[in-house]
């Protein structure tokens, strides 16, 4: 069977914004050894996370059900996925078991990469087909559990107008939307990087100029 390639961030990389990570930060690997204890704890696998909010200022949320099994039954905010060869382009090396480990992926740019992949996330997961997406600027990484430890999410925005009509996936056919007040107040039940990106919610909204 065909190992599935993903793209990976050196663990040196991680307190950068997605766009300021030099080409030399990154590398093509397979998921499987990306995790194994033969690679060690070099590189985590990039995420692009899209927060999809309403024109009225709800926000997108459903639970989840086993796309990534170790997560199954929290909530989340978060649509998205692995970037994988698909949306890459450019020059690369591929790091596989023998290869040379600081011999490490190239692309340009590759945040948009990243955000074709939220992309067809988005499509697959509600049927919405967008241009582009507003990168976000936040990291989302923690040690706090097995799957966050061996990944790492950069956040996109995409702001949904009232008539736009959602095809959910079997993933997402349970969602709602919900306004930030009821998503707070539920926080506990939300996976630890959707409750990152809560917090970043509330504290944009705590920062937001009176109107």
């Amino acid at each position: 069977m065909k190992k599935e390639l993903v793209l990976c961030v050196h663990k040196n990389q991680l307190n950068k914004s997605l766009t300021d990570i030099p080409d030399e930060g990154f590398a093509l690997i397979s998921r499987e050894f990306v995790e194994s204890p033969e690679l060690g704890t070099t590189f985590v696998q990039a995420i692009g996370c899209l927060l999809l909010i309403r024109e009225d200022h709800k926000v997108f949320s459903y639970s989840r059900k086993g796309s990534e099994g170790r997560l199954t039954g929290k909530k989340s905010i978060l649509i998205g996925g692995h970037t994988t060869l698909e949306d890459l382009t450019g020059d690369y090396k591929i790091i596989e078991k023998g290869d040379d480990k600081d011999t490490l992926y190239k692309t340009n740019p590759v945040w948009t990469a990243v955000m074709k992949a939220c992309q067809r996330e988005l499509e697959e997961e509600t049927g919405i087909e967008t241009e582009g997406l507003a990168h976000l600027g936040k990291v989302l990484y923690t040690t706090a559990d097995e799957v966050s430890s061996v990944h790492v999410g950069y956040c996109f925005g995409w702001i949904a107008p009232m008539d736009k009509e959602i095809v959910p996936s079997e993933e997402t056919n349970n969602y709602e939307w919900l306004t930030k007040e009821e998503i707070l107040a539920d926080i506990d039940s939300y996976e630890v990087w959707s409750q990152m990106a809560i917090d970043m919610i509330r504290s944009k909204a705590e920062n937001a100029p009176a109107t």
